[in-house]
C-alpha cells in the first residue's frame, strides 16, 4: 500500500479475495509468543506477577516460558477473593461460576478436513445437482422461445392504438 501511492480507499477497493487471505497469512505469521504474552500481561497485568526485568517489547523468544506455578496461585487466591467477596452479592454458587469459566472447554472451534472429505462434500453436491436437472425434462427447463420481431412491433402498434382510443393521458401512455 505505501509503494502504490494510492490513498487507503483505493488501495482496499484494488485488494482481491486472494491477495486478501496472502495479507492475513502474513499478519498471522508476525505474531509471536512474546506479543501474545505481552497483551494478557497488559490486559490482566494485576493477575500476573511481571518480573522487574521482563522487556515486553525484546524479540527475544526465548525468554517466553509460559505461565510458571506461582502464577497459577495467585491467579487461583484472586479468583477465590473475588468469588468470597462478589459470589454471595450475585446470589450465584462457586459451582455454577466455574461451570460458566469451563462451559467452553469442550466446545470444538474448528473442524479440520482432509482433502479427501472436501473433495468428497464437493463431489456429492454437484453429484446430487446433476441428478436433479436429469430427473427433469429437457422441455420444461428451457423457456419458450420469444416473438419473431415483426409480431412483437406489430401487437406492440395494436397496444398502443387503443390506449389512443381510450382517452388515456399521453403521460399514462408513456408509462
Amino acid at each position: 500500500m505505501l509503494d502504490s501511492g494510492e490513498g487507503v480507499t483505493n488501495f482496499i477497493k484494488s485488494v482481491n479475495l486472494k491477495e486478501a487471505i496472502f495479507m492475513g497469512g502474513q499478519a498471522w505469521k508476525a505474531i509471536t509468543p512474546k506479543i501474545i504474552e505481552g497483551c494478557w500481561i497488559k490486559g490482566l497485568g494485576a493477575a500476573f506477577d511481571v518480573k522487574e526485568n521482563n522487556n515486553i517489547d525484546s524479540d527475544d523468544d526465548s525468554d517466553f516460558e509460559g505461565f510458571s506455578e506461582t502464577d497459577v496461585i495467585n491467579a487461583e487466591a484472586v479468583w477465590e477473593k473475588f468469588v468470597q467477596t462478589h459470589g454471595t452479592e450475585m446470589g450465584v454458587s462457586l459451582d455454577d461460576m466455574e461451570e460458566w469459566i469451563r462451559a467452553d472447554n469442550d466446545c470444538p472451534t474448528a473442524e479440520y478436513m482432509s482433502d479427501e472429505t472436501i473433495i468428497n462434500s464437493i463431489t456429492s453436491i454437484f453429484s446430487a445437482y446433476d441428478d436433479s436437472k436429469s430427473t427433469t425434462s429437457v422441455e420444461s427447463d428451457a423457456p419458450p422461445p420469444p416473438p419473431p420481431a415483426q409480431e412483437a412491433i406489430k401487437s406492440f402498434d395494436i397496444a398502443i392504438q387503443w390506449l389512443e382510443t381510450q382517452n388515456v393521458d399521453f403521460v399514462k401512455i408513456m408509462q
